[in-house]
């Protein structure tokens, strides 16, 4: 795939020269979308609106030609069907210049969500389908900035904790299933890192800017603390992740710490802040040393 090593070993010319051959075309694919923004930037006066579209429609329909084809490769598939993913926006970025369907970034975003959804099944990749994900994340957050003009409330921001798990738990659970196919080493974790962002938002919200009274902002905390157990156990005893384990302990220190900062320290500033910062320490040094233990001992068990 793409984004994936064959083995943990040390790399070899082998992989290097794979390894040279994959960051070549990716930034060739970079560079080549850079290319057919700045060529419409710099001629768009210049052209007919039907000649803009048919422009954008012509490299859509080739990118789509070369991916039908049977590649020796996986991961040259796999940069095709994000190269399309991404002309789908530029083809609804072009329209809504033209005809001024809307002036909300989130119109475009949501369109674009739409209009891929066939492309992301069709493609089965794991690039794509991040792409997609977090495509959604950013249309979430910019319906309710743009649409509503107003930040999301607590309940909307644990709403985007849960779709991102959910998200998560079908690809793993997916990938179980399908013994065949191999589990992506970065996909989960990249997806729990946006997952967890949600979370420690809409936590910190419920913690600083709920009631005072902190009624209201009690069940919000029993849910991230439920929450961030779960994830614990499920990538520690179900399926081993040692990236998703760090994210989820990480998110647990924050947590930890916003804790702290609301209900235990008073007016000493310079006291409190001396004892946040061996909190943190401790905690850190603490969290290293677990997940250090917990390497050793699934290092341990695959050598028997």
């Amino acid at each position: 795939m793409l984004l994936e090593r064959k083995s943990t070993d040390l790399p070899n010319l082998s992989d290097w020269s794979d390894f040279g051959k994959r960051f070549l075309l990716v930034f060739g694919a970079l560079f080549f979308l850079a290319g057919v923004i700045f060529f419409f930037a710099f001629n768009w006066n210049g052209l007919h609106r039907y000649s803009k579209l048919s422009l954008v429609a012509l490299g859509m329909i080739a990118i789509n030609i070369a991916y039908t084809r049977n590649f020796e490769k996986l991961w040259v598939r796999e940069l095709l069907g994000a190269l399309a993913f991404f002309f789908v926006g530029q083809i609804l970025l072009v329209f809504g210049q033209i005809y001024q369907t809307g002036a909300n970034a989130y119109d475009l975003f949501f369109g674009w969500a739409v209009f891929s959804v066939l492309l992301v099944a069709i493609s089965g990749s794991s690039v794509v389908w991040f792409l997609w994900i977090l495509l959604l994340n950013i249309t979430f957050d910019l319906y309710w900035e743009q649409v509503l003009r107003f930040t999301p409330p607590v309940w909307a921001v644990y709403s985007a904790f849960v779709l991102n798990l959910a998200a998560i738990s079908i690809y793993e659970f997916w990938t179980r299933l399908k013994a065949q196919k191999e589990r992506s080493s970065w996909f989960s974790p990249l997806i729990l890192v946006i997952a967890l962002g949600w979370l420690n938002y809409g936590t910190n919200q419920a913690i600083f800017f709920l009631r005072e009274d902190g009624q209201i902002a009690l069940p919000y905390i029993l849910i991230t603390i439920v929450g961030l157990a779960g994830l614990y156990t499920f990538y520690r005893f179900f399926i081993y992740d040692l990236a998703c384990l760090s994210f989820t302990l990480l998110s647990g220190l924050g947590f930890v710490f916003s804790l702290y900062i609301k209900y235990l320290t008073g007016g000493d500033t310079v006291g409190d802040s001396f004892l946040g910062f061996f909190i943190i320490m401790g905690l850190t040094t603490g969290m290293v040393m677990h997940l250090l233990q917990i390497r050793k001992e699934h290092s341990s068990e695959e050598s028997k």
